[in-house]
């Protein structure tokens, strides 16, 4: 297991690189998730599976741009890329706006779907396993949210 701060979770689980921020990450929490994916994706492509929780506010514009390269970098060696935008309403709507963002610079031919559960975004992304990523998101939600 590889773990950023406890701001952000990154974990190779599952056969997915699962990502799941507490808070909005920083620039440093991006390159610690370069970190990981980079010693990952030198083995072999993988999917990414991020979790965005309901609480998580907004990332800033130096987080949104760094993220933006990192995808760029890597995302021709991602099998897929799979986002969970939990939560109803505008703060949702406005995270799925981040996330086409973000996204925009991957190619054409890398898989990207935004889904509202792990569960489906999990069976979406096919070759992962379902009950391992869960047990980690659910691992995840106490260590990043104890109280």
């Amino acid at each position: 297991m590889h773990a950023a701060e406890r701001r952000v979770r990154v974990e190779l689980v599952g056969g997915a690189c699962l990502v799941m921020p507490a808070a909005a990450p920083r620039v440093d929490d991006i390159e610690a998730l370069r970190t990981v994916l980079e010693e990952a994706l030198a083995r072999a492509p993988l999917p990414l599976l991020f979790v965005v929780p309901a609480s998580m506010s907004l990332p800033g514009d130096e987080a949104r741009h760094a993220m933006r390269a990192l995808l760029s970098d890597v995302g021709p060696r991602l099998s897929a890329v799979a986002a969970v935008i939990e939560g109803q309403g505008f703060r949702a709507a406005a995270k799925r706006s981040v996330v086409t963002f973000v996204t925009g610079v991957l190619a054409r031919d890398v898989r990207l779907r935004v889904f509202s559960g792990v569960d489906e975004a999990c069976l979406w992304l096919d070759a992962v396993d379902l009950a391992a990523i869960g047990a980690a998101v659910a691992r995840a939600r106490v260590q990043l949210d104890p109280a």
